[in-house]
């Protein structure tokens, strides 16, 4: 539990998780995990955000792969959209 002091300067435990590298790193796999999971139960690669995101970070003229995501069909997914993703899924 949280004295009144602490909630009221470091609400978040943000503090209290960067001086623990024990709870840092519990933090970062737990986030990870949940992401990894989001990202499964959404559909992985038909993921409805994919194209999306793909359309706001690639050209679609110069992205064969991206065209044909948009056409409906499927398409690879180039590794630095696949980063992206990742760090999307972790954060969300």
């Amino acid at each position: 539990a949280q004295t009144q002091n602490e909630l009221t300067n470091d609400p978040l435990g943000l503090q209290q998780m960067l001086d623990n590298p024990k709870t840092f790193g519990l933090t970062v796999s737990g986030a990870t995990m949940w992401g990894l999971a989001l990202w499964l139960v959404t559909g992985s690669r038909s993921n409805p955000l994919v194209t999306p995101v793909a359309n706001v970070l690639f050209n679609e003229k110069e992205e064969e792969w991206l065209q044909d995501r948009n056409d409906g069909y499927f398409g690879d997914l180039p590794l630095s959209l696949m980063i992206i993703l990742s760090a999307l899924f972790v954060c969300l």
